[in-house]
Protein backbone atom coordinates (compact mmCIF):
# COMPACT_ATOMS: atom_id res chain seq x y z
CA UNK A 1 0.00 0.00 0.00
CA UNK A 2 2.93 2.51 0.67
CA UNK A 3 4.39 1.99 -2.67
CA UNK A 4 1.17 2.55 -4.26
CA UNK A 5 0.72 5.71 -2.15
CA UNK A 6 3.92 7.14 -3.22
CA UNK A 7 3.33 5.70 -7.02
CA UNK A 8 0.03 8.05 -7.05
CA UNK A 9 1.84 10.86 -5.63
CA UNK A 10 4.34 10.99 -8.73
CA UNK A 11 1.12 11.29 -11.28
CA UNK A 12 1.14 15.64 -11.50
CA UNK A 13 -2.43 16.05 -10.46
CA UNK A 14 -2.43 19.69 -10.34
CA UNK A 15 -1.83 19.57 -14.49
CA UNK A 16 -4.89 17.30 -14.38
CA UNK A 17 -8.04 19.37 -15.52
CA UNK A 18 -11.58 19.21 -13.15
CA UNK A 19 -13.26 17.55 -15.89
CA UNK A 20 -13.81 13.76 -15.29
CA UNK A 21 -13.55 12.66 -19.06
CA UNK A 22 -9.96 14.26 -19.13
CA UNK A 23 -8.85 12.65 -16.28
CA UNK A 24 -9.51 9.44 -17.44
CA UNK A 25 -7.38 9.75 -20.79
CA UNK A 26 -4.95 11.69 -19.30
CA UNK A 27 -4.02 8.71 -16.50
CA UNK A 28 -4.64 5.75 -18.89
CA UNK A 29 -1.83 7.90 -21.54
CA UNK A 30 0.72 8.39 -18.44
CA UNK A 31 3.79 6.50 -19.12
CA UNK A 32 3.86 4.98 -15.45
CA UNK A 33 0.84 2.84 -14.17
CA UNK A 34 1.29 2.43 -10.65
CA UNK A 35 1.69 -1.47 -9.00
CA UNK A 36 -2.06 -1.31 -8.27
CA UNK A 37 -2.67 -2.04 -12.08
CA UNK A 38 -1.93 -5.23 -11.49
CA UNK A 39 -5.61 -6.60 -9.34
CA UNK A 40 -7.46 -3.83 -10.95
CA UNK A 41 -8.38 -2.64 -14.45
CA UNK A 42 -6.46 0.70 -15.86
CA UNK A 43 -9.99 2.18 -16.36
CA UNK A 44 -10.69 1.61 -12.23
CA UNK A 45 -7.63 3.34 -11.27
CA UNK A 46 -8.27 6.27 -13.61
CA UNK A 47 -11.68 6.93 -11.92
CA UNK A 48 -9.96 6.27 -8.39
CA UNK A 49 -7.03 8.76 -9.11
CA UNK A 50 -10.05 11.68 -10.66
CA UNK A 51 -12.37 11.08 -7.32
CA UNK A 52 -8.44 11.76 -5.38
CA UNK A 53 -8.58 14.96 -7.59
CA UNK A 54 -11.82 16.26 -7.24
CA UNK A 55 -11.35 15.72 -3.62
CA UNK A 56 -8.05 17.70 -3.31
CA UNK A 57 -10.17 20.62 -4.92
CA UNK A 58 -12.53 20.76 -2.98
CA UNK A 59 -10.31 20.41 -0.04
CA UNK A 60 -8.31 23.34 -1.09
CA UNK A 61 -11.56 25.37 -1.25
CA UNK A 62 -12.64 24.14 1.93
CA UNK A 63 -9.25 25.96 3.30
CA UNK A 64 -9.15 28.73 1.27
CA UNK A 65 -12.96 29.42 2.83
CA UNK A 66 -11.25 29.00 6.30
CA UNK A 67 -15.10 28.04 8.41
CA UNK A 68 -17.47 25.67 6.76
CA UNK A 69 -20.77 25.29 8.75
CA UNK A 70 -23.36 22.92 7.64
CA UNK A 71 -26.83 24.18 7.47
CA UNK A 72 -28.15 22.29 9.48
CA UNK A 73 -25.90 23.57 12.23
CA UNK A 74 -25.93 27.05 11.67
CA UNK A 75 -28.61 28.30 13.91
CA UNK A 76 -27.49 26.94 16.38
CA UNK A 77 -24.46 28.32 16.43
CA UNK A 78 -24.16 31.03 18.86
CA UNK A 79 -22.17 34.42 17.11
CA UNK A 80 -21.94 37.49 18.28
CA UNK A 81 -20.25 40.62 17.71
CA UNK A 82 -16.94 41.71 18.70
CA UNK A 83 -14.71 44.50 19.52
CA UNK A 84 -10.92 43.68 18.59
CA UNK A 85 -7.93 45.70 19.32
CA UNK A 86 -4.57 45.06 17.74
CA UNK A 87 -1.05 46.10 18.03
CA UNK A 88 -0.44 50.32 18.60
CA UNK A 89 1.49 52.07 21.34
CA UNK A 90 1.55 51.41 25.18
CA UNK A 91 3.32 52.75 27.42
CA UNK A 92 7.04 54.84 26.59
CA UNK A 93 5.90 55.25 22.98
CA UNK A 94 6.61 51.05 22.70
CA UNK A 95 4.80 49.62 20.03
CA UNK A 96 3.45 46.19 21.13
CA UNK A 97 2.21 42.75 19.65
CA UNK A 98 -0.62 42.21 22.17
CA UNK A 99 -4.40 41.83 21.08
CA UNK A 100 -7.59 42.26 23.17
CA UNK A 101 -11.20 41.36 22.67
CA UNK A 102 -13.77 43.50 23.98
CA UNK A 103 -17.47 41.26 24.23
CA UNK A 104 -20.07 44.39 24.26
CA UNK A 105 -22.99 41.76 25.09
CA UNK A 106 -21.36 41.01 28.38
CA UNK A 107 -19.43 44.04 28.85
CA UNK A 108 -16.22 42.37 29.48
CA UNK A 109 -12.28 41.67 28.05
CA UNK A 110 -10.52 38.54 26.86
CA UNK A 111 -6.99 38.83 25.66
CA UNK A 112 -5.95 36.89 22.49
CA UNK A 113 -2.94 35.29 21.12
CA UNK A 114 -0.10 38.12 20.20
CA UNK A 115 0.31 39.15 16.52
CA UNK A 116 3.89 37.69 15.21
CA UNK A 117 5.06 41.24 15.49
CA UNK A 118 4.75 44.54 17.07
CA UNK A 119 2.92 46.54 14.52
CA UNK A 120 0.88 50.09 14.13
CA UNK A 121 0.01 52.37 11.55
CA UNK A 122 -1.04 48.77 9.24
CA UNK A 123 -3.88 48.52 6.44
CA UNK A 124 -6.32 46.65 8.08
CA UNK A 125 -9.48 44.61 6.45
CA UNK A 126 -12.22 42.92 7.92
CA UNK A 127 -14.03 39.59 6.51
CA UNK A 128 -16.98 38.64 8.86
CA UNK A 129 -14.53 36.82 11.69
CA UNK A 130 -11.19 37.64 9.86
CA UNK A 131 -8.90 40.42 10.51
CA UNK A 132 -6.27 41.20 7.96
CA UNK A 133 -3.44 43.47 8.68
CA UNK A 134 -1.15 44.33 6.19
CA UNK A 135 2.29 45.94 6.60
CA UNK A 136 2.95 48.76 9.01
CA UNK A 137 5.51 49.94 11.64
CA UNK A 138 6.92 47.47 13.88
CA UNK A 139 9.37 49.98 15.76
CA UNK A 140 9.55 53.34 16.06
CA UNK A 141 12.84 55.44 17.84
CA UNK A 142 12.27 59.12 18.72
CA UNK A 143 16.00 59.48 19.40
CA UNK A 144 17.00 58.42 16.09
CA UNK A 145 13.96 58.28 14.11
CA UNK A 146 14.43 54.93 12.99
CA UNK A 147 10.92 53.54 11.40
CA UNK A 148 10.86 50.00 10.89
CA UNK A 149 8.12 49.14 7.92
CA UNK A 150 6.97 45.96 7.31
CA UNK A 151 5.77 44.12 3.94
CA UNK A 152 4.29 41.26 6.01
CA UNK A 153 0.51 40.84 6.54
CA UNK A 154 -1.23 37.91 8.94
CA UNK A 155 -4.94 37.20 9.49
CA UNK A 156 -6.84 36.15 12.54
CA UNK A 157 -9.55 33.84 12.72
CA UNK A 158 -12.07 34.96 15.66
CA UNK A 159 -14.13 31.90 15.71
CA UNK A 160 -10.72 29.41 15.82
CA UNK A 161 -8.69 31.91 17.76
CA UNK A 162 -5.97 32.00 15.80
CA UNK A 163 -3.31 34.17 13.37
CA UNK A 164 -2.32 32.83 10.30
CA UNK A 165 0.67 34.17 8.40
CA UNK A 166 0.35 35.26 4.56
CA UNK A 167 2.60 35.64 1.98
CA UNK A 168 4.47 38.84 2.16
CA UNK A 169 3.92 41.79 -0.15
CA UNK A 170 6.01 42.67 -2.69
CA UNK A 171 6.77 46.45 -0.72
CA UNK A 172 7.12 47.67 2.32
CA UNK A 173 3.74 49.69 3.10
CA UNK A 174 3.04 52.15 6.09
CA UNK A 175 0.01 53.98 6.39
CA UNK A 176 -1.55 52.23 3.00
CA UNK A 177 -5.00 51.84 2.62
CA UNK A 178 -7.38 48.52 2.63
CA UNK A 179 -10.17 47.00 1.93
CA UNK A 180 -11.82 43.17 2.00
CA UNK A 181 -14.34 43.24 -1.10
CA UNK A 182 -16.01 40.26 -2.67
CA UNK A 183 -13.08 37.66 -1.61
CA UNK A 184 -10.59 39.23 -1.83
CA UNK A 185 -8.22 41.42 0.13
CA UNK A 186 -6.76 44.66 -1.61
CA UNK A 187 -4.10 47.15 -0.55
CA UNK A 188 -3.45 50.46 -1.52
CA UNK A 189 -0.58 52.72 -1.81
CA UNK A 190 1.43 53.50 1.52
CA UNK A 191 4.92 54.14 2.17
CA UNK A 192 8.29 53.13 3.89
CA UNK A 193 10.88 54.98 6.14
CA UNK A 194 13.59 52.95 6.88
CA UNK A 195 16.00 55.81 7.34
CA UNK A 196 16.04 59.01 9.76
CA UNK A 197 14.72 61.59 10.10
CA UNK A 198 11.67 59.99 11.18
CA UNK A 199 9.82 62.30 9.00
CA UNK A 200 11.84 61.63 5.66
CA UNK A 201 10.01 58.48 4.49
CA UNK A 202 10.03 57.54 0.56
CA UNK A 203 7.61 59.16 -1.81
CA UNK A 204 4.55 57.04 -1.34
CA UNK A 205 3.86 54.84 -4.17
CA UNK A 206 1.37 54.11 -6.86
CA UNK A 207 1.56 50.02 -6.26
CA UNK A 208 -2.02 48.06 -5.47
CA UNK A 209 -2.17 44.70 -4.89
CA UNK A 210 -4.92 41.93 -4.25
CA UNK A 211 -5.01 38.88 -1.92
CA UNK A 212 -6.99 36.12 -3.16
CA UNK A 213 -6.93 33.22 -1.24
CA UNK A 214 -8.60 30.78 -3.47
CA UNK A 215 -6.05 31.58 -5.69
CA UNK A 216 -2.46 29.40 -5.86
CA UNK A 217 -3.23 28.89 -2.14
CA UNK A 218 -3.34 32.03 -1.46
CA UNK A 219 -0.73 34.53 -3.52
CA UNK A 220 -0.35 38.50 -3.78
CA UNK A 221 -1.19 39.59 -7.35
CA UNK A 222 -0.36 42.99 -8.50
CA UNK A 223 -2.83 45.23 -10.13
CA UNK A 224 -3.02 48.21 -11.93
CA UNK A 225 -1.46 51.05 -10.50
CA UNK A 226 -2.92 54.58 -9.03
CA UNK A 227 -2.74 57.46 -10.82
CA UNK A 228 -1.06 59.21 -7.77
CA UNK A 229 0.74 57.37 -5.04
CA UNK A 230 -1.45 57.82 -1.56
CA UNK A 231 -1.26 57.37 2.28
CA UNK A 232 -3.55 58.72 4.85
CA UNK A 233 -6.57 58.88 1.54
CA UNK A 234 -9.94 57.99 2.10
CA UNK A 235 -10.93 54.28 1.11
CA UNK A 236 -14.19 53.01 1.00
CA UNK A 237 -15.83 50.06 -1.05
CA UNK A 238 -19.04 50.15 -2.87
CA UNK A 239 -20.77 48.14 -5.77
CA UNK A 240 -19.59 50.28 -8.49
CA UNK A 241 -15.89 49.51 -6.96
CA UNK A 242 -13.67 50.94 -4.45
CA UNK A 243 -12.58 54.65 -4.00
CA UNK A 244 -10.15 56.09 -2.87
CA UNK A 245 -10.03 60.33 -2.51
CA UNK A 246 -7.77 62.74 -1.16
CA UNK A 247 -4.44 61.67 0.85
CA UNK A 248 -0.51 62.70 0.30
CA UNK A 249 1.37 62.53 -2.17
CA UNK A 250 4.85 62.94 -0.29
CA UNK A 251 6.74 61.99 2.57
CA UNK A 252 6.02 65.45 4.11
CA UNK A 253 2.62 66.61 3.65
CA UNK A 254 3.16 69.07 1.16
CA UNK A 255 1.17 67.15 -1.48
CA UNK A 256 -2.14 67.16 0.17
CA UNK A 257 -4.22 65.67 -3.07
CA UNK A 258 -8.00 66.49 -4.07
CA UNK A 259 -7.82 63.69 -6.58
CA UNK A 260 -10.02 60.93 -6.38
CA UNK A 261 -10.43 57.75 -8.47
CA UNK A 262 -12.40 54.56 -8.60
CA UNK A 263 -10.64 50.98 -9.07
CA UNK A 264 -13.36 48.69 -11.05
CA UNK A 265 -12.08 45.28 -9.24
CA UNK A 266 -13.79 43.28 -12.34
CA UNK A 267 -12.07 45.03 -15.26
CA UNK A 268 -9.15 45.47 -12.88
CA UNK A 269 -8.81 49.23 -14.02
CA UNK A 270 -8.82 52.84 -12.54
CA UNK A 271 -11.50 55.32 -13.50
CA UNK A 272 -10.89 59.09 -12.48
CA UNK A 273 -13.41 60.91 -10.67
CA UNK A 274 -14.17 64.61 -10.10
CA UNK A 275 -11.70 66.02 -7.73
CA UNK A 276 -12.91 66.80 -4.09
CA UNK A 277 -15.39 70.15 -4.25
CA UNK A 278 -13.43 71.26 -0.75
CA UNK A 279 -10.05 71.08 -1.77
CA UNK A 280 -6.86 68.59 -1.13
CA UNK A 281 -7.15 67.09 2.47
CA UNK A 282 -5.71 64.42 4.37
CA UNK A 283 -6.52 62.59 7.13
CA UNK A 284 -10.18 63.07 6.70
CA UNK A 285 -13.08 61.26 8.30
CA UNK A 286 -14.91 58.95 5.84
CA UNK A 287 -17.97 57.01 5.95
CA UNK A 288 -20.45 55.01 3.09
CA UNK A 289 -24.02 55.58 4.65
CA UNK A 290 -26.68 54.15 2.09
CA UNK A 291 -25.23 55.03 -1.51
CA UNK A 292 -22.97 57.97 -0.72
CA UNK A 293 -19.69 58.40 -0.01
CA UNK A 294 -18.66 61.04 2.52
CA UNK A 295 -15.79 62.77 3.33
CA UNK A 296 -15.47 64.82 6.66
CA UNK A 297 -12.81 67.61 7.71
CA UNK A 298 -8.86 66.48 7.55
CA UNK A 299 -6.31 68.47 6.93
CA UNK A 300 -5.68 70.95 3.99
CA UNK A 301 -3.01 71.65 1.93
CA UNK A 302 -2.70 75.12 3.17
CA UNK A 303 0.57 76.18 4.89
CA UNK A 304 0.67 74.84 8.39
CA UNK A 305 -1.63 71.83 7.50
CA UNK A 306 -5.05 73.64 9.23
CA UNK A 307 -7.69 71.34 10.26
CA UNK A 308 -11.01 71.72 8.20
CA UNK A 309 -14.75 71.75 9.04
CA UNK A 310 -15.83 71.27 5.55
CA UNK A 311 -17.82 67.96 4.43
CA UNK A 312 -18.61 66.72 1.04
CA UNK A 313 -20.73 64.04 -0.66
CA UNK A 314 -20.62 61.50 -3.81
CA UNK A 315 -23.83 59.90 -4.66
CA UNK A 316 -22.97 56.31 -5.64
CA UNK A 317 -26.34 54.97 -7.44
CA UNK A 318 -26.88 55.38 -10.84
CA UNK A 319 -30.06 57.57 -10.20
CA UNK A 320 -30.69 60.49 -7.58
CA UNK A 321 -30.95 58.57 -4.09
CA UNK A 322 -33.95 58.73 -2.06
CA UNK A 323 -34.78 60.59 1.31
CA UNK A 324 -34.87 58.29 4.15
CA UNK A 325 -34.95 58.51 7.72
CA UNK A 326 -31.18 57.63 7.56
CA UNK A 327 -30.30 58.64 3.88
CA UNK A 328 -30.08 61.89 2.36
CA UNK A 329 -31.59 63.01 -1.17
CA UNK A 330 -28.36 63.47 -3.08
CA UNK A 331 -28.34 64.02 -6.87
CA UNK A 332 -26.32 61.64 -8.55
CA UNK A 333 -24.60 64.20 -10.95
CA UNK A 334 -21.20 62.44 -10.65
CA UNK A 335 -19.68 65.52 -8.97
CA UNK A 336 -18.73 66.34 -5.03
CA UNK A 337 -21.67 67.71 -3.45
CA UNK A 338 -20.68 70.52 -0.38
CA UNK A 339 -22.98 68.97 2.73
CA UNK A 340 -23.17 71.09 5.85
CA UNK A 341 -20.00 71.54 7.98
CA UNK A 342 -18.93 70.55 11.27
CA UNK A 343 -19.32 72.60 14.44
CA UNK A 344 -15.72 72.60 14.52
CA UNK A 345 -12.61 71.23 12.70
CA UNK A 346 -11.48 68.09 13.11
CA UNK A 347 -8.95 65.76 11.29
CA UNK A 348 -8.33 61.78 11.87
CA UNK A 349 -4.49 61.03 13.19
CA UNK A 350 -4.36 58.30 10.80
CA UNK A 351 -3.23 55.57 13.54
CA UNK A 352 -6.42 54.56 14.49
CA UNK A 353 -10.28 54.92 13.68
CA UNK A 354 -11.60 57.90 15.34
CA UNK A 355 -15.53 57.86 13.73
CA UNK A 356 -17.97 55.03 13.59
CA UNK A 357 -21.51 55.10 12.31
CA UNK A 358 -24.54 53.90 14.47
CA UNK A 359 -27.84 53.48 13.70
CA UNK A 360 -27.61 55.44 10.05
CA UNK A 361 -25.78 58.68 12.05
CA UNK A 362 -21.93 59.58 11.81
CA UNK A 363 -20.29 60.08 14.81
CA UNK A 364 -16.72 61.89 15.06
CA UNK A 365 -14.74 61.63 18.36
CA UNK A 366 -12.01 63.69 19.86
CA UNK A 367 -9.58 64.83 16.47
CA UNK A 368 -10.07 68.80 17.32
CA UNK A 369 -6.74 70.69 18.69
CA UNK A 370 -9.29 72.45 20.61
CA UNK A 371 -11.14 70.34 22.77
CA UNK A 372 -10.01 66.52 22.54
CA UNK A 373 -13.06 65.44 24.68
CA UNK A 374 -15.70 66.80 22.19
CA UNK A 375 -17.45 64.75 20.19
CA UNK A 376 -20.45 65.17 17.23
CA UNK A 377 -22.88 63.49 15.23
CA UNK A 378 -24.19 64.19 11.54
CA UNK A 379 -27.58 63.14 10.65
CA UNK A 380 -27.18 62.60 6.69
CA UNK A 381 -31.05 62.70 5.86
CA UNK A 382 -31.81 66.33 7.69
CA UNK A 383 -27.83 67.18 6.42
CA UNK A 384 -27.39 68.71 10.17
CA UNK A 385 -24.44 68.29 12.47
CA UNK A 386 -25.04 68.39 16.33
CA UNK A 387 -22.72 68.03 19.53
CA UNK A 388 -23.14 65.35 21.72
CA UNK A 389 -22.19 65.05 25.42
CA UNK A 390 -18.46 65.14 25.71
CA UNK A 391 -16.23 62.00 26.74
CA UNK A 392 -14.89 62.54 30.47
CA UNK A 393 -11.80 62.06 29.09
CA UNK A 394 -9.02 63.97 26.59
CA UNK A 395 -8.24 61.36 24.09
CA UNK A 396 -5.93 61.74 21.68
CA UNK A 397 -5.65 58.88 19.18
CA UNK A 398 -7.87 56.95 20.67
CA UNK A 399 -10.05 54.01 18.95
CA UNK A 400 -14.08 54.23 18.42
CA UNK A 401 -16.29 51.35 17.77
CA UNK A 402 -19.62 50.47 17.11
CA UNK A 403 -21.67 47.41 18.26
CA UNK A 404 -25.53 46.67 19.14
CA UNK A 405 -26.42 50.65 18.22
CA UNK A 406 -23.94 51.87 20.85
CA UNK A 407 -20.88 54.13 20.13
CA UNK A 408 -17.72 52.79 22.15
CA UNK A 409 -14.40 54.48 22.93
CA UNK A 410 -10.94 52.71 23.97
CA UNK A 411 -7.60 54.07 25.36
CA UNK A 412 -5.82 56.96 23.42
CA UNK A 413 -3.33 59.16 25.57
CA UNK A 414 -3.92 63.36 26.73
CA UNK A 415 -1.99 65.73 25.00
CA UNK A 416 1.75 65.04 25.82
CA UNK A 417 0.55 62.40 28.20
CA UNK A 418 0.79 58.29 28.57
CA UNK A 419 -1.20 55.86 27.21
CA UNK A 420 -4.74 54.98 28.85
CA UNK A 421 -6.58 51.95 29.73
CA UNK A 422 -9.99 53.92 30.16
CA UNK A 423 -12.64 53.26 27.90
CA UNK A 424 -16.61 54.70 27.99
CA UNK A 425 -19.39 53.95 26.00
CA UNK A 426 -21.83 56.42 24.70
CA UNK A 427 -25.67 55.25 24.56
CA UNK A 428 -27.71 57.45 21.89
CA UNK A 429 -30.90 56.73 23.65
CA UNK A 430 -29.90 58.07 26.65
CA UNK A 431 -27.56 60.98 25.58
CA UNK A 432 -24.86 59.88 28.14
CA UNK A 433 -21.23 58.20 28.98
CA UNK A 434 -20.95 54.95 30.88
CA UNK A 435 -17.79 54.06 32.10
CA UNK A 436 -16.62 50.60 31.12
CA UNK A 437 -14.15 48.00 32.23
CA UNK A 438 -10.65 49.48 31.89
CA UNK A 439 -8.48 47.35 28.84
CA UNK A 440 -6.11 44.89 29.67
CA UNK A 441 -3.31 47.73 29.26
CA UNK A 442 -3.33 50.80 27.82
CA UNK A 443 -2.74 51.76 24.29
CA UNK A 444 -3.27 54.27 21.46
CA UNK A 445 -2.89 54.33 17.74
CA UNK A 446 -4.20 50.62 17.30
CA UNK A 447 -5.80 48.82 14.84
CA UNK A 448 -9.91 48.54 16.24
CA UNK A 449 -12.41 46.08 14.27
CA UNK A 450 -15.66 44.59 14.60
CA UNK A 451 -15.38 41.08 13.87
CA UNK A 452 -17.94 37.94 14.50
CA UNK A 453 -16.84 36.49 17.33
CA UNK A 454 -17.93 33.03 19.71
CA UNK A 455 -20.46 33.45 22.38
CA UNK A 456 -22.68 31.64 24.76
CA UNK A 457 -23.53 34.64 26.07
CA UNK A 458 -25.67 35.85 23.21
CA UNK A 459 -28.76 34.42 21.28
CA UNK A 460 -28.11 32.01 18.18
CA UNK A 461 -27.27 33.82 14.88
CA UNK A 462 -28.87 33.45 11.44
CA UNK A 463 -26.46 33.63 8.75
Amino acid sequence: MESCTADLRKLQFTDIKVDTPSRHSVVKEADYVPDLCSVMQKGSVAELVSYFCLFHDACAILRASRVFIHPHFRSTLRVCRGIMLCGGFTLNRTICNSAVMFHPDRKAWSTLPPMSQPRTAAADAVDGSHLYLCGGSTSLDMATGRNETLRCSESYDALLEQWTPLPLMADLRLQAMAVWWAGRLYVFGGHHCNAPPVNMPERPTTSVQCFDPLWNNGTWNDLAPMSHGRVNAACLAAPEGIYLCGGESDSLGRGVLAASERFDTVRGSWEALPPLAGGPRTKAFSARIADAVFVCGGMGGSPGQSALRSVECFALAATTTTATPTAPTIPASGQWVARSPMNEARFSFGFSAGSAVVAGLLYICSGNRENFASVERFHPALDRWESVAPMSELRVMCMVGEAAGLLFVFGGMEPRSEAKSSCECFDPALGRWTALPPMPGPRYGACIAGVTVRSRYCEPSQF
